[in-house]
């Protein structure tokens, strides 16, 4: 299909159908939750989709819980052996049959007509991704304080946005939390995720941040101005656990390297992430020595070791995509 001119003969991507959805749903210990998940998807009026529920080798009845709500042509699939939470959304992106990936998370939930407004915003080739505001559901009063409301975050959010200007506007200030959303949040293209590289296996809690920066980038970003799911954050979730133990201390560090690592990036965001790596990085030195007496060493390697291991893995990337 060959782009066309508009009225000032400037060349406008084709329009081309929304394609189908798969609905991902990673599972971790959620069989409390997951029906609760399920049925918010089966509820969905965008008929076009299938339904894809993968489970991180738990101990608890989420698979089989999810095997009695699914229709024919869905899938349950157990992996053999943990993967982690971004290997097990990774897996999902690999199982995944259709052009546009939206996850569910096992204890958050969508709300009404959340697939079919967020689908219906790829109308042209090079809409990367979509995202729209959540309800936040949280008996933590910081995370409802800082984390309620994301997208405020930038200046001036359209409904069709090029992505590298949001990238860029996130580097320039800082690339401190996450702006988008978590992935109930957003809706994606698997093309673009498979040669972004998926999520980043070595990050523990910004692995979403970093993908939707390097899937979109090139491209343009869809936002819906109405709250199509909700998160459920509380005391038990993976994020929570993960914030209250400080495992997520080298994620910020780590997400700006493999910015400033990625060719495909705007210059100006490398730009920023470079000059912001003159603060990140001595910070993560220190939250190294923070850590037990036996770990530090280590901890200092690693943080040592990011940007080599940042350009390394953009290169394998790099080599993937060509």
């Amino acid at each position: 299909m060959e782009d066309r001119d508009d009225a000032d003969g400037r060349a406008v991507p084709p329009v081309t159908p929304a394609p189908s959805v798969t609905v991902c749903i990673p599972l971790y210990h959620h069989a409390d939750t997951v029906e609760r998940a399920l049925r918010s998807v089966l509820a969905q009026d965008h008929d076009d989709i299938e339904i894809l529920v993968v489970d991180d080798a738990s101990s608890d009845r989420g698979a089989e819980i999810a095997r009695g709500l699914i229709r024919d042509g869905d899938r349950v699939v157990v992996n053999d052996v943990r993967l982690g939470a971004a290997g097990n959304h990774n897996r999902c992106i690999e199982l995944a049959r259709n052009e546009l990936i939206q996850f569910v998370h096992g204890d958050d939930e969508l709300l009404p007509d959340a697939l079919s407004s967020l689908a219906a915003t790829f109308t042209h080739a090079d809409v990367a991704m979509a995202f729209a505001p959540r309800r936040v559901v949280s008996d933590d009063p910081e995370f409802l304080r800082w984390c309620s409301v994301l997208h405020h975050r930038f200046r001036a959010l359209g409904t069709v946005n090029r992505a590298d200007d949001l990238i860029t506007e996130y580097m320039l200030r800082g690339a401190l939390n996450n702006w988008f959303g978590e992935p109930t949040s957003v809706m994606f293209r698997r093309s673009r995720a498979v040669r972004a590289g998926g999520f980043h296996t070595d990050m523990v809690q910004s692995f979403d941040m970093d993908l939707w920066l390097h899937v979109s980038t090139g491209g343009q970003i869809t936002f819906v101005d109405r709250e199509l799911s909700v998160r459920h954050h509380t005391g038990s979730t993976l994020s929570a656990a993960n914030q209250a133990e400080w495992k997520e201390w080298i994620d910020r560090p780590r997400l700006i390297w493999a910015v400033v690592a990625d060719s495909a990036m705007p210059w100006r965001a490398r730009l920023y992430g470079a000059i912001w790596t003159l603060n990140s990085h001595p910070l993560s030195m220190i939250y190294a020595l923070r850590g037990q007496r036996g770990e530090r060493l280590r901890r200092l390697r690693l943080v040592l070791g990011l940007p080599f291991h940042e350009f390394a893995r953009a290169r394998r990337i790099r080599a993937n995509r060509d």
